[in-house]
């Protein structure tokens, strides 16, 4: 199987501010190590009022990705969101069940 190269975190981000309107919202999914990288790509292709929101597998463990949102040309703080843990027990969470299965939005 042929795998792509990786787009690099500030292209992507330049490539979605092309295509939103500004106040519009761009979202990225990444690894929690790279939450540093995201947040400077979307700074930089000039989103703000970034919100972090981590995907915790479990209570009590370290988040493995982070969910990044910012707004296109809107001034406002960053913000570190509660996050949403995703596993407990053998299955999803009471909460991930809601987002997944509902349609629930996130918290925060």
């Amino acid at each position: 199987m042929h795998e792509a190269e990786p787009v690099p975190l500030p292209l992507l981000a330049k490539v979605l501010a092309r295509g939103i309107r500004p106040g519009g919202s761009a979202t990225l999914i990444l690894p929690a190590h790279r939450h540093g990288e995201g947040w400077a790509a979307l700074r930089g292709a000039g989103f703000g009022a970034v919100s972090l929101f981590p995907l915790w597998p479990r209570a009590g463990r370290e988040a493995k990705r982070v969910m990044l949102q910012g707004w296109l040309a809107r001034r406002g703080p960053d913000r570190v969101l509660p996050g949403l843990v995703l596993h407990e027990g053998p299955g999803w969470s009471a909460g991930a069940e809601a987002v997944l299965r509902q349609g629930a939005a996130l918290p925060g």
